[in-house]
């Protein structure tokens, strides 16, 4: 019987495999699906993130048998970095050389500190016309950290994946037809993490949506004022026929609703611009993620985006097998989509196959498999040399001559398998020395930090005051000039820099007078935007790094401006009095990782 691939979605909430079994005939059957939540969180930090992780692997390997089978896991769609581009028309057989100078432009980390794929994107090209390409990249110090996560328990890995990735594979997989003829939407949203991919035939886009399942949570919990614990219940099993308590819950997620829609809609408008000179239409919306399945959801994006929503929600060209627990399957089978992705590739049914596996990996376990061949050839040999010693002399010394060689190929893989033993103490001692030479770099980033800071023109420096210097009394004019100047500042209320091995991870809680749209509704969008414009576009271009990470800290703007320690003493709502003042502002928190240079 054929081998058995699994696929396992690797999330912030839960781990997801199932397992694929093809037959003889060709065809695809489910014969395993395995969920195993972690311990409910508002708030985790990553050593107890990893050491959930850790458990819920451990459970899935003591569950199952792996020896024999296939694995192909997946990583978090926010550690992408994708682009698309041109690259002059070529042969196939210079492209890879062409390929890599285009990486070595496009992608904005050091070359030999990433792990990069691309994908050619198949068409019938011209001679003459230019050939379009797709960059995947990541960090290899991110996959080295996940790969050592599935190792402690044992999980050999033979695939490494992009999340939103596997769920193109699987929509493709799942409805060839409909993606050849029209452009997808594909929003794949769980309670840590949100995933768009734009589908335009054989293209695919993707980008990490801001906006997750623990966003709306959070939203009920604020409006209607219950537990996060309630709020989470009441977001998955409320239903169109409780009228009254879905009109409640509909009334505490809209806004939030409103601003996904937008985040969608700017996306798509991204990506048109990405591919100007050629019309781009978008008719179906696909939903994937168990946070898609909440009330209204559906309805609500459908007539925001005008597009023709669906979900993933039924197999199709995969049988499923009689020791599959149908009701399990039915109830996470919008959540599945990952890890069918995954599978799928395992057995190489999708249109992207891309691997980001290390390479030093790949090529061990190639050794590997090969010392597995050459061990049965041996064992092959040495029958048929003893049939041959019983039939004649002749064939003895036959034997006896490719004895000899065989001692020899023996000989030369255990040098090589000492070779091997050497050059792994070699690496580990350089890891060592570079640790050590590592000591004391970048000291001098936190004055580049706040010299940085300090170049920011919207950042508050001084007291306000108009042009001539003081503020006349009853001069009208002389308040204008201080309310715009106020509206075009940056306060920032908190810094926060720690130092870790080759980054500074930098934070701070900044804020701006709240914008308002023309109906007087205060717009979050529209100030945070601001903040992009005026300080983050700056501090991305200094350092070189890609835009920073930008949350807002308020459901609604604030009437006074507190630091960390007097929120914590005051409380962030303000009195009724206070809440009447104006201006009022939006508070935000910026995460930048700056990476420290080797000198």
């Amino acid at each position: 019987m054929a081998k058995g691939v699994w696929g396992i979605d690797v999330s912030k909430s839960s781990i997801k495999a199932v397992r694929l079994q093809p037959d003889k005939e060709g065809n695809i059957e489910l014969t395993n699906i395995e969920i195993i939540e972690y311990t409910p969180s508002e708030s985790r930090d990553e050593a107890s993130l990893d050491q959930e992780i850790r458990i819920a692997v451990n459970t899935l390997v003591s569950r199952n048998k792996f020896k024999k089978d296939i694995v192909a896991v997946s990583l978090p769609g926010h550690a992408i970095f994708n682009r698309f581009v041109k690259i002059p028309p070529v042969n196939r057989d210079r492209i890879d050389s062409v390929i890599k100078y285009e990486a070595q432009q496009h992608i904005p980390f050091p070359i030999e500190e990433v792990i990069w794929v691309y994908q050619v994107i198949e068409n019938n090209y011209r001679p003459d016309q230019e050939i379009d390409v797709v960059f995947f990249a990541i960090k290899k110090e991110v996959v080295d950290q996940f790969l050592a996560l599935m190792s402690v328990s044992n999980l050999s890995v033979d695939i490494v994946q992009f999340a939103p990735v596997a769920l193109y594979n699987f929509a493709m997989h799942q409805m060839p037809l409909v993606f050849s003829k029209e452009g997808m939407v594909i929003i794949d949203m769980g309670a840590n993490n949100s995933d768009l991919v734009l589908v335009e035939g054989n293209r695919f886009w993707i980008r990490n949506l801001p906006i997750v399942g623990n966003t709306i949570t959070k939203s009920i919990q604020d409006k209607l004022e219950v537990s996060y614990a309630d709020a989470e219940r009441l977001k998955t099993t409320t239903t169109a026929g409780q009228t009254q308590e879905a009109a409640k819950i509909f009334g505490a997620i809209q806004s939030v609703l409103k601003d996904l829609a937008s985040e969608i809609h700017r996306s798509i408008g991204f990506y048109k611009s990405l591919v100007s000179g050629r019309t781009v239409n978008f008719k179906n919306l696909v939903l994937a993620g168990n946070a898609t399945k909440m009330i209204y959801f559906e309805e609500f994006l459908s007539q925001r985006l005008q597009l023709a929503v669906s979900k993933l929600s039924t197999l199709n060209h995969i049988d499923v097998s009689e020791k599959v627990d149908k009701v399990i399957l039915d109830k996470n089978l919008p959540s599945l989509g990952v890890a069918f992705g995954l599978s799928l590739q395992a057995l190489g049914l999708t249109p992207s196959r891309i691997n980001l596996m290390p390479p030093e990996l790949i090529r061990v376990k190639t050794i590997s498999r090969k010392k597995i061949f050459v061990s049965v050839i041996m064992v092959v040999l040495i029958m048929i040399s003893v049939l041959l010693y019983l039939s004649a002399k002749t064939a003895i010394e036959q034997l006896g001559e490719i004895d000899l060689e065989m001692q020899e190929i023996i000989m030369g893989a255990e040098r090589t398998n000492k070779t091997f033993l050497e050059l792994q103490k070699i690496q580990e001692k350089e890891k060592y020395l570079e640790t050590i030479s590592s000591i004391g770099t970048g000291r001098d980033t936190y004055i580049k930090v706040f010299n940085a800071m300090n170049n920011i023109e919207s950042l508050v420096k001084n007291i306000l005051a108009p042009a001539k210097g003081y503020i006349e009394k009853g001069n009208d004019d002389d308040f204008k000039v201080v309310g715009l100047n106020e509206k075009n500042r940056i306060w920032i209320l908190n810094i926060k820099m720690e130092m870790v091995p080759d980054v500074l991870n930098f934070s701070a809680i900044c804020a701006v007078v709240a914008r308002q749209k023309s109906n007087d509704d205060f717009d979050p969008v529209a100030s945070q935007d601001f903040i992009k414009e005026k300080m983050l576009k700056q501090l991305a271009q200094e350092f070189g790094v890609t835009e920073p990470k930008l949350s807002l800290m308020d459901t609604k703007p604030v009437p006074k401006l507190l630091t960390k320690d007097e929120q914590s003493m005051m409380g962030a709502e303000g009195t009724e009095e206070e809440n009447e003042l104006k201006p009022k502002y939006y508070r935000f928190l910026i995460q930048l990782a700056i990476p420290i240079k080797i000198k």
